[in-house]
């Protein structure tokens, strides 16, 4: 079920954030109120049935196209990493770092970071959105022993190795079994952001300390922060 907030002025969001507190609130920014609260490797799923429907194409996206694609990437992966982790929940964390479509969700321990995420792509007319989860009790924390690829209910996962960014980013991820927006099978809150508050808001977290520098760790963030300040970016 899905309470919906609204975030009209800056002190609307302190509030909300505020009223958290005593809880362990996991958050996810997203910059159209509209996107649907799928993983990326859904999304794939998704467009595949639709191409399909409408006759572009007969190959079939499915958990064997997830696991030979992982296959692959351990594969190709092996001469850029030192670390050969023993099993498929932190190779699909590591592939999901490094851009590969995965059943892993993201999500942020932190607020603030949250609303970077919901800010950081100015998108004109539309309204951003910060969706919350109280509680994730109910989740359960993956099993290392058993495989990713298996499992019938959503999982909370936290990778054994920590890369810069996931630790920049207070992150953790949903492990998500299906391929359909779960919204409505939890309870969720849905802040939605509203068009004109963005750029504001947007500047507030920077004001806080919270940018590309310091979310994407590295000089990826360092360039994005300076092209920023110095208005190169559309």
């Amino acid at each position: 079920m899905v309470q919906i907030k609204r975030i009209n002025k800056i002190s609307d969001f302190h509030e909300f954030v505020e009223a958290n507190k005593g809880e362990l609130p996991i958050y996810r920014g997203v910059t159209d109120e509209n996107f649907k609260l799928v993983s990326r490797v859904a999304r794939s799923y998704i467009e595949n049935k639709e191409d399909i429907a409408n006759g572009y194409t007969d190959y079939k996206v499915n958990k064997a196209c997830e696991t030979n694609a992982l296959d692959d990437f351990k594969r190709f992966a092996l001469p850029y990493t030192d670390i050969y982790f023993e099993n498929d929940w932190e190779w699909l964390a590591l592939a999901q770092h490094h851009g590969l479509p995965t059943r892993l969700m993201d999500w942020t321990r932190n607020p603030l970071v949250a609303a970077f995420f919901a800010c950081s792509d100015f998108l004109g007319e539309k309204n951003s959105a910060i969706y919350v989860i109280k509680n994730t009790d109910d989740f359960g924390i993956s099993d290392m022993d058993k495989s990713p690829f298996n499992i019938k209910t959503i999982k909370v996962f936290e990778p054994h190795h920590s890369t810069t960014r996931i630790t920049a980013q207070a992150g953790l991820f949903l492990a998500c079994p299906n391929h359909h927006d779960f919204a409505s099978q939890v309870d969720i809150e849905k802040w939605v952001i509203s068009n004109e508050l963005i750029i504001e808001l947007g500047q507030m977290v920077e004001t806080y300390g919270v940018n590309d520098s310091t979310v994407f760790p590295g000089l990826d963030g360092v360039a994005r922060t300076i092209a920023k300040n110095f208005g190169l970016m559309a």
